[in-house]
């Protein structure tokens, strides 16, 4: 059985996650006030990674 697909869905996920989480503030709240014009980039950003890594789990 073949995981490269899983693992690559699962990395996406994670990486999403962790990029929406800086985003929205919660992860370094002191840089996330200095790059404020980043903010909806990165969400749109997070937003699609963890799309397509739901979407290459099946």
């Amino acid at each position: 059985m073949d995981l490269t697909h899983t693992m690559d869905g699962v990395i996406l996920l994670i990486s999403g996650f962790v990029i929406l989480l800086f985003a929205f503030g919660k992860l370094f709240p002191d840089l996330n006030e200095k790059v404020h014009g980043l903010d909806m980039p990165l969400r749109i950003l997070g937003g699609s990674m963890i799309l397509i890594g739901v979407f290459s789990l099946f």
